[in-house]
């Protein structure tokens, strides 16, 4: 199994901050005061609800035309924020990658993955400027430190950008939800803020740590949650569960929109026309790829391999994803179980490789249990399986049910391996029934495809810089 080795580096201040003293100057064509200015979010597909509630001096923002080019940026300025590692999280390299191209200077302040790694350098022209820390998963206290240090990493960085010239825009990604007060020079000096929200906080470290909804850190971070909000200009959220949570817990409803996190079709996209004929016999290959925790549930289809293997015995599992003390639990279950012989853990790949290995796939699986965050989520996965023509198994929950109905996507009940295991047989057993369901789920699929979302995305910041 290939996994990173690196050593973690220690993040202290002093270190970081000394290492901060470089920015780059760009240029800017706006500037002046900042304002609120709210959203009318449209949506291409049924099932989207719509929250305006436009006031006089609401800005009304139409739906892009995707027949026309998306809004140009020449000389703007952009810098972005994200603990994370740029290379690793699409998200953030789309929406930056888009800026880039729509004419704007783009520099991302992001992690370090590797002690090896330059702390400067430049990806499809977006400069990255690395603070060398690496994200330690080891409890509460060591997140709180990292948030910390990189906060204020952040806040220098930033803050030195803006001195080089007022305006631009600063485009804050969480977790955590506070980095967006890393702008809070640039926004005093007219730059306009943007905070994305990939996941709400407190349902993600309910699911975590299993804690209740009652609990202090639970409250605390709603608190955080209401305050960055509010202090950023705009707010974009992937799914229509986080945007109606954001808006009940007090964020206008014409301040956010949801820009989905649709896989890119230069990656991903089927290799003909027609959708590939699925297998009636022989061998049936099974896929699951991405975060390898308790609550994405790669144990669960290890556990529904010995139900399955009584129907099919030539089956087999291909796991993808960063080694974690879950995967090796996992593994050392699926021995226990005795179904290694038809198990792979293949550790982290590049996207390239998970491009051939959803190819080479019969059925895709996102397994995910069922928590407060799961409950809410739409993983990305099932529009990657889609779009290069896979069937996928995923949860019946709302994140996804608000996207695809019962006859486009095939569900199984999260967290429950023996319905897991049935859906999985089923697929098997019925190839053309199956076919059907990859037909009706792709057609959801395209019309959310990344060259919409990045249009909607463009058209929305567009908006944003233009009001005054």
């Amino acid at each position: 199994m290939q996994t990173n080795t690196a050593d973690y580096s220690t993040g202290r201040p002093g270190f970081l901050l000394a290492r901060l003293y470089r920015c780059f100057g760009l240029r800017t064509k706006h500037s002046g005061p900042t304002l609120l200015p709210p959203l009318n979010s449209p949506s291409a597909v049924r099932n989207e609800k719509l929250f305006s509630q436009p006031t006089s001096s609401a800005l009304t923002v139409s739906p892009p035309p995707t027949s026309t080019r998306p809004p140009r940026f020449a000389g703007t300025r952009v810098i972005v924020v994200v603990f994370s590692y740029y290379e690793k999280d699409p998200r953030v390299r789309r929406e930056a990658e888009a800026l880039k191209r729509a004419g704007a200077d783009v520099e991302v302040i992001c992690l370090r993955a590797h002690l090896d790694d330059v702390l400067r350098t430049e990806i499809e022209g977006v400069r990255l400027q690395r603070i060398p820390l690496k994200r330690r998963r080891e409890g509460k206290i060591i997140y709180a430190y990292q948030y910390a240090v990189f906060l204020l990493a952040a806040l220098f960085r930033v803050s030195l950008w803006s001195m080089k010239k007022r305006g631009g825009l600063v485009h804050i990604h969480n977790m955590p939800d506070i980095l967006v007060f890393s702008a809070l020079l640039a926004r005093v000096r007219g730059a306009k803020v943007v905070l994305d929200l990939h996941d709400p906080m407190p349902e993600l470290m309910r699911s975590i740590n299993d804690l209740p909804e009652s609990h202090w850190l639970i409250g605390a971070l709603k608190r955080l949650e209401k305050w960055s909000i509010s202090f950023a200009h705009f707010v974009l959220t992937p799914n229509i569960a986080f945007k109606e949570l954001f808006v009940n817990r007090g964020c206008p409803s014409d301040k956010i929109c949801v820009v989905m996190n649709s896989p890119e079709e230069k990656y991903f996209h089927r290799a003909s026309t027609s959708f590939p004929e699925p297998k009636r016999t022989g061998s049936f290959t099974l896929i699951y790829h991405g975060l390898l925790e308790q609550r994405s549930g790669a144990d669960l289809a290890v556990r529904a391999l010995p139900l399955v293997r009584k129907q099919i015995p030539d089956v087999h599992l291909h796991i993808y994803g960063d080694r974690t003390q879950f995967l090796d639990e996992t593994i050392r279950f699926a021995a226990e179980i005795g179904v290694q012989d038809c198990v792979t853990f293949h550790g982290f790949k590049p996207l390239n490789e998970i491009v051939a290995a959803i190819l080479a796939a019969d059925l895709g699986l996102v397994p995910n249990r069922l928590t407060p965050f799961t409950q809410l989520n739409l993983p990305t996965r099932i529009f990657e399986y889609l779009a290069m023509g896979k069937p996928v198994v995923a949860p019946r929950t709302k994140g996804v049910l608000d996207y695809f109905t019962e006859d486009e996507l095939m569900f199984f009940e999260p967290g429950n391996s023996e319905d897991l295991a049935g859906r999985i047989v089923w697929a098997f057993e019925h190839p053309q029934e199956l076919l059907k369901f990859v037909e009706k789920g792709a057609k959801v699929q395209q019309a959310k495809a990344w060259q919409f979302e990045q249009d909607r995305f463009l058209h929305t910041v567009d908006q944003l810089l233009s009001k005054r």
